[in-house]
């Protein structure tokens, strides 16, 4: 996996946030049936392009399994692994997950 790709993972991810369209983690589980990829592109639907996009496919695919391995990992606590104070953003725990991810590569 390319390092450019995770860091384009996380800034995708922070103009998300900039642009605050983060969701709290009580929306998230409301969402069950959706993959965290579903719920990035459904949050840049009036986008000309997606966070993985000019990205090796298997790249992403490693993110969101990375990702996955991380929720499995820590099962229901997993949203407030980092912090348990933080509830209301989402988009910033995914930020954190590829900030880890990143010093793995």
């Amino acid at each position: 996996m390319y390092r450019s790709s995770v860091r384009k993972f996380i800034q995708g991810v922070l103009s998300l946030i900039d642009e605050k369209r983060d969701l709290t983690f009580d929306q998230v589980v409301e969402l069950k049936d959706y993959t965290i990829d579903e719920v990035l592109a459904k949050l840049r639907v009036d986008k000309t392009q997606q966070i993985r996009d000019g990205m090796p496919a298997e790249d992403w695919a490693e993110i969101m399994a990375y990702i996955g391995r991380f929720t499995t990992a820590h099962g229901p606590q997993a949203l407030h692994f980092y912090d348990s104070t933080i509830e209301n953003s989402f988009l910033a725990w995914l930020a954190a997950i590829g900030v880890e991810l990143l010093s793995d590569v």
